[in-house]
């Protein structure tokens, strides 16, 4: 209880503007006309599109106002057997993706046992975990252009090292 109390005996402390013990930081502080750091001047233009911005962001956050439709019985079982037939579907979906998974994984392992004893078994055993090159090249229909990469990779990395292409997206 007696920490607490201390606590907001200093929020109150530096709230009501008292001054640091650094003698340096009073003369500077002393120096000001304003009595503090000086006072920021706002751009209302961009005060103006904050304001913008932000009430953008709460209006997509709001909760929006569902009204409840009147259906029929016919159509609410219409609904519920399109639901239901959509749910067996995902599922069958589901259920041969992982049968896919398991025959790929059954026949993985059936071809390892079937090398022979000893280095080879062993190490087609091991998992790789090594990360893949972060320059690999997605696999396209046309061939590449010779030296394209390369060239727009120095480009690249010139604009991030002089920072003259940070600001444009």
């Amino acid at each position: 209880m007696h920490r607490q109390q201390q606590r907001k005996g200093y929020a109150k402390a530096a709230k009501k503007g008292s001054q640091s013990k650094s003698k340096a930081s009073q003369g500077r502080r002393s120096k000001s006309k304003s009595g503090g750091m000086g006072e920021i001047k706002r751009d209302p233009k961009l005060d103006a599109a904050l304001d913008k911005y932000m009430n953008l962001l709460v209006k997509a956050v709001e909760p929006t106002e569902i009204k409840p439709q009147k259906l029929t019985q016919l159509q609410l079982e219409e609904y519920e057997a399109k639901a239901k037939e959509y749910s067996r579907k995902k599922m069958e979906q589901h259920r041969a993706m992982q049968k896919d998974l398991n025959d790929k994984i059954r026949l993985k392992a059936a071809a390892c046992n079937a090398l022979p004893e000893g280095f080879l078994r062993e190490h087609a055993w091991t998992e790789d975990r090594t990360l893949f090159s972060p320059k690999r090249r997605m696999p396209v229909a046309t061939p590449s252009i010779q030296g394209y990469a390369e060239n727009k990779l120095a480009a690249d990395e010139a604009a991030v090292i002089s920072n003259v292409g940070l600001g444009k997206r």
